[in-house]
């Protein structure tokens, strides 16, 4: 998460996405900032998420930048980010908030590691009027 405190702290804006990837399967993410790439991507051994700095492709490369959740996100600040463990105790997910403040739309994105692979899903607020 190092890798993420400098585009927390500068509210730095997300630029392009893209996936390593086969026909089927996203090995990692690559995202653009103004300032850095940052890669996401599993831990083989351990299905382990893993946050690192710009590292050279090792598959096909896909830009996603245009397509849910991410185009939502293109041109705003990372917001907030939580690591995500599971009942093992290994730290199996990473969820990125997209935005300006807390009370604009942001654009929420979840990336869990599954089976050694990268799985990505958009974060929806459920608001319900309470009575």
């Amino acid at each position: 998460m190092r890798e993420l405190e400098e585009l927390l702290e500068n509210r730095v804006l997300l630029k392009a996405v893209e996936y390593e990837r086969t026909d089927i399967l996203i090995w990692r993410v690559r995202l653009t900032f103004d300032t850095r790439v940052v890669v996401i991507g599993v831990d083989e051994d351990t299905d382990a998420i893993v946050v690192a700095g710009d590292v050279a492709p090792q598959d096909s490369v896909v830009d996603d930048t245009e397509s849910s959740p991410w185009r939502t996100a293109i041109g705003k600040p990372l917001f907030a980010a939580w690591r995500m463990i599971n009942h093992n105790g290994t730290e199996d997910g990473i969820q990125l908030q997209f935005g300006e403040t807390v009370s604009d739309p942001t654009t929420t994105v979840q990336l869990l590691a599954i089976g050694s692979t990268v799985q990505i899903f958009a974060v929806q607020a459920f608001n319900r009027r309470l009575r």
